[in-house]
C-alpha cells in the first residue's frame, strides 16, 4: 500500500442520529433495516467490557463483529470471503 495505489471499495460514513451511548436495541435495529447486513462490523469506541458485550450481541443476529487493536490490520477481500462461505 505504500508503494502504490491499491482500489479499496469501502466507504466511511458518520452516523448521524446515533450517539455514543446509542441503546444495543437501536444499534441492532439500525444494522438490521440495512438492505444487505453487513459482511463484518468493527467496534472501536467504547469500554473493553461493553464491547465484548456488543459484539456477542451482534454475533447473536448474525452480524459479524471485530474489536481491533491498536495497529492490526484486516485482509477485507478475506474476511467477505470467509463470511460468504459459512454454511
Amino acid at each position: 500500500m505504500h508503494v502504490s495505489d491499491v482500489p479499496v471499495r469501502a466507504r466511511y460514513l458518520e452516523v448521524e442520529g446515533l450517539s455514543a451511548q446509542a441503546d444495543v436495541n437501536d444499534i441492532l435495529r439500525w444494522l438490521g433495516s440495512a438492505p444487505r447486513p453487513p459482511k463484518a462490523v468493527f467496534l472501536t469506541r467504547g469500554e473493553p467490557k461493553a464491547l465484548s458485550a456488543l459484539a456477542g450481541r451482534l454475533a447473536g443476529n448474525d452480524l459479524p463483529a471485530r474489536i481491533p487493536e491498536l495497529g492490526e490490520e484486516f485482509d477485507l477481500e478475506a474476511l467477505v470471503e470467509a463470511t460468504l462461505s459459512k454454511p
